[in-house]
């Protein structure tokens, strides 16, 4: 996209941010989830979710702060204009 973006001459720029792990709160969206559309895992299926969950918890608390994410992002769009 970016370069047919350039290709037309556009002053749309376009950037990609991946961060590793960033403190947010992407574990807690089955607050979201309808009623519905809840899992239909066995017993040994949730204790392995609950596992992994627990491993990507630390993960994600020892990850960078969204505001240092949004500050990294904003220099890289200051600098690159």
């Amino acid at each position: 996209m970016s370069s047919q973006l350039f290709e037309r001459e556009s002053k749309v720029k376009i950037s990609v941010v991946c961060p590793v792990w960033v403190q947010i709160r992407i574990l807690e969206t089955d607050r979201n989830r309808p009623v519905g559309l809840g899992s239909d895992l066995d017993a040994a299926g949730r204790r392995e979710t609950e596992a992994i969950r627990t491993e990507v918890w630390a993960a994600l608390e020892a990850g960078f702060s969204p505001e240092f994410v949004a500050e990294k992002i904003f220099d890289g769009i200051r600098h690159s204009a």
